[in-house]
């Protein structure tokens, strides 16, 4: 209980959380795409389809240590509240439509056919960012 996970396709760095600010809920999030910093994409990294399959980011040069690649908004922070209803579904259902269409159009291996398609999201593109 306590550990939070993000939802982004690149890891995350957020400064308010639920946790940190009540007022931050998904319906009251900017209904703007995630706001990607810096801007490396096409100067320092690209996307491009992975020859092992899906996509991936591939360096354009040689990048030196501790270069901060990507940062992007979390379309959802989720507490592990430990009940046994999944919030994911609740959170989820109250995005914006923008914010849901870009969360529902990740990508969402199945290893668990019991597995939830949110949870395969979230389990495929997530990234745990400690307590919040």
């Amino acid at each position: 209980m306590g550990d939070t996970t993000t939802m982004s396709t690149v890891p995350t760095i957020s400064t308010a959380t639920p946790a940190s600010d009540p007022s931050i809920t998904p319906s009251n999030l900017p209904d703007e795409p995630p706001l990607r910093l810096p801007e490396t994409i096409g100067a320092v990294i690209e996307v491009r389809t992975s020859p092992k399959g899906g996509l991936g980011i591939f360096a354009l040069c040689t990048i030196p240590t501790n270069v901060l690649l990507l940062s992007e908004q979390p379309l959802v922070i989720l507490t592990d509240t430990g009940t046994r209803t999944d919030p994911l579904d609740e959170l989820v259902s109250v995005l914006s439509p923008s914010r849901k269409s870009a969360f529902l159009s990740l990508h969402a291996y199945q290893a668990n056919p019991r597995e939830s398609r949110n949870r395969s999201i979230l389990y495929s593109n997530g990234f745990g960012v400690g307590k919040v």
